[in-house]
């Protein structure tokens, strides 16, 4: 038992040392590069590379800058006038249905006076109209499918949401 662990220990001591002697070696090798001066990596051409590099990388990050610049601004363009046709198309459909709204009073004024069934009728689509849900939750859940479907009388005011 003892042996062993002598052994072993024989074994780790000769591992170290010469995982040791393999460092002090390669830093004895690299010590040639540590000690050359900057003459010399000059004329080897190696800081010319780095700042020919340092340029090329400059005129690539102010490309990217500017093209960037370019997106941001289209894009803020877009979102412009996209939000200008749509206050155009709010005031046409709020126009469309002021009118149709007055027309449908001036209707529902000239049926009063004509025909009392009439009015009825079309109080009776009011009431219908303001029972109606303004959307239909149709999301995914788990479990029991929700119904999907719009009631009658409700199909211009209820919407399906996702």
């Amino acid at each position: 038992m003892e042996s062993e662990r002598q052994k072993k220990l024989f074994i780790v001591k000769v591992g170290v040392s010469a995982l040791m002697i393999l460092i002090v070696i390669l830093w004895i090798f690299n010590l040639k590069n540590v000690w050359r001066t900057n003459q010399e990596i000059n004329n080897t051409g190696t800081s010319t590379n780095w700042s020919q590099l340092k340029n090329d990388l400059d005129k690539a990050l102010v490309e990217v800058n500017t093209r960037l610049n370019k997106i941001e601004g289209d894009k803020k363009a877009a979102t412009e006038a996209a939000g200008a046709s749509l206050i155009k198309e709010l005031i046409n459909k709020t126009e469309q249905l002021a009118t149709s709204t007055a027309t449908s009073t001036t209707a529902a004024t000239t049926a009063t006076e004509a025909n009392a069934t009439s009015t009825e009728a079309t109080t009776s689509k009011t009431i219908k109209n303001n029972n109606c849900p303004a959307y239909i939750n149709c999301m995914p859940t788990i479990g029991e499918a929700r119904p999907c479907q719009i009631p009658a009388g409700c199909e211009g005011i209820t919407q399906i949401a996702y």
